[in-house]
């Protein structure tokens, strides 16, 4: 296993994936302790560009969310080396939940009903599904009746 790279104002604590050249980390934040999850972008050559990009538009559209199921982003954070930047890392909402790719619901209602509360948000998030923009943000559902806490 790897060392957790070091943060700037961060304890790196997990580990969570990997996706679109990006790694989400696990952090405390060290003035506050608050927990959260840091999804971290590297530029190592120009083909990086449109993953920077595209956080940075998942950053546009996450911060704006106050929907109970859907995780808000809080801050970006860009790193800067000889006038570009270098490195993004996106400050998200902590979802303790398991995603539906590593635990699927047996029971299709439960899944149907899943999917049912994510359609139900807001509009922007609707609109942004539909153009396949979604991928890579993160709906915290709990399904209250099976008492099955997911993240699609």
């Amino acid at each position: 296993m790897e060392p957790f790279p070091e943060i700037p104002d961060f304890e790196v604590l997990a580990c969570l994936g990997y996706g679109a050249r990006s790694t989400i980390y696990a952090v405390s934040e060290k003035a506050t302790s608050q927990l959260y999850a840091l999804k971290r972008v590297m530029r190592n050559s120009a083909d990086d560009d449109r993953f920077l990009e595209q956080a940075e538009q998942e950053f546009a559209i996450s911060s704006q969310f106050t929907h109970p199921v859907l995780r808000k982003s809080y801050r970006l954070i860009r790193r800067r080396r000889m006038l570009k930047v270098a490195e993004l890392s996106l400050l998200m909402d902590m979802v303790d939940g398991v995603s539906l790719d590593v635990q699927r619901p047996q029971k299709l209602q439960v899944l149907l009903r899943i999917f049912g509360q994510v359609a139900q948000g807001p509009g922007k998030f609707r609109q942004t599904m539909d153009l396949g923009g979604a991928k890579g943000m993160m709906v915290d559902v709990t399904d209250q009746a099976d008492s099955q806490h997911v993240s699609v």
